[in-house]
């Protein structure tokens, strides 16, 4: 009898025919990079790429999903950031591939939605004065405005504005008197506190001093300007053979002294004084320097340029514009003072005075700026 015999064959089988896919996505993130300052609406882009497919690619902001797309390989996204706080967020793509392969990348940036934080104390001005606040691009446009109060915080956003360079007018009502004061040079994102406005009377309360000029030649083109610390106006000598009276407010003030010789300037800072000031020509030996401003003119302009020194102030130059001259000249010292504040002051209809403040010595400091002040406040008491 034949034997029977059967071969059985066995096959393995393995969970794939090719090597295994780890090579994760690469994500590029665009509309923002690293460290950016950005505020109101905002289009973020992200997009992967894979050796095989991206399956699937997100868009996050501080861990929280904006947006997601299974269908492609990029993603695009309009996104408010007004939804969130101004300060330090992060966006972040997640994608991943048909393997299971995730792949991240992160930027940071910083949301600056608010235009001024202002602050005022609380006791800014008394009851009979009205405040209000504008803001203005640096054409003059008004962006948003606010109402004044003591003691309170103001924060200012407006989303049509999408610039970063800003000006501020703090305008004070008062009986039928204004005072406007416009300060430049701000940017989106500053802290502020308001001024206090100065509607009081000036005092009647002055301390009398003499004045030696030493060694000055015996002519007519040579005259001394001074003011005092923190007196804001000027007194003129042209004869200097003479001891000569001086009034101030303050204390022991310091103070300023010009010398005129023709159209040349000379000045110096004099440390404080009490009931005589000796004042010699030997001191005197740098030239000032003379900036010549320009002002429109159908318009009334006075200017004052102060110095400030160790927490005080002293007027420097001043001038005021006419039917005959639109121009105004400036002298000072480039070196004497910490730093300077030029207040150019448009005399405008109806008892409004606006006032425009600049800080230091830069060219567009110098500059008068547009400022529309067609408005009206409307106060009324509430019992």
């Amino acid at each position: 009898m034949a034997a029977l015999s059967s071969v059985v064959f066995f096959q393995s089988c393995g969970d794939d025919d090719g090597p295994k896919d780890i090579t994760v996505p690469e994500i590029t993130i665009s509309g923002i990079t690293e460290g950016d300052e950005v505020w109101n609406t905002i289009n973020l882009e992200a997009s992967a790429t894979d050796d095989i497919a991206v399956a699937k690619i997100e868009l996050y902001v501080d861990n929280e999903l904006i947006t997601s797309d299974e269908t492609s390989a990029s993603i695009n996204k309009t996104w408010d950031t007004n939804d969130v706080e101004d300060g330090a967020h992060t966006i972040k793509a997640v994608a991943t591939d048909e393997a299971g392969n995730r792949a991240e990348h992160a930027i940071n940036f910083i949301i600056k939605n608010t235009l001024l934080s202002i602050s005022t104390p609380s006791d800014l001005f008394s009851d009979e004065i009205t405040g209000i606040v504008f803001i203005s691009d640096t054409d003059g446009n008004l962006i948003t405005q606010a109402n004044i109060e003591n003691n309170i915080a103001i924060i200012l956003r407006s989303k049509d504005f999408t610039g970063q360079a800003l000006n501020i007018t703090e305008a004070f009502k008062k009986d039928d008197q204004w005072i406007l004061n416009t300060f430049t040079g701000l940017k989106r994102g500053d802290d502020w506190t308001l001024s206090s406005p100065t509607f009081q009377e000036a005092s009647d309360e002055n301390t009398r001093a003499y004045i030696t000029f030493k060694n000055f030649p015996d002519n007519e083109e040579t005259s001394c300007e001074i003011s005092t610390e923190n007196s804001y106006y000027i007194d003129t000598f042209s004869n200097l053979k003479i001891q000569s009276p001086i009034s101030y407010q303050s204390n022991k003030p310091g103070f300023y002294c010009v010398k005129k010789v023709g159209n040349a300037y000379y000045g110096e800072l004099f440390g404080s004084f009490e009931n005589s000031i000796e004042i010699d020509n030997s001191n005197f030996t740098t030239p000032l320097s003379i900036k010549t401003i320009d002002f429109p003119t159908d318009q009334r302009w006075e200017v004052e340029l102060l110095g400030l020194k160790d927490g005080s102030e002293y007027l420097l130059s001043e001038g005021e514009t006419s039917n005959s001259n639109n121009s105004i000249a400036l002298h000072y010292s480039e070196s004497a003072f910490d730093n300077y504040l030029t207040l150019l002051s448009f005399h405008a209809t109806n008892n409004i005075t606006i006032n425009q403040y600049n800080y230091g010595l830069n060219e567009t400091n110098f500059s008068p700026q547009t400022v529309n002040y067609d408005f009206s406040i409307n106060r009324k008491k509430i019992n």
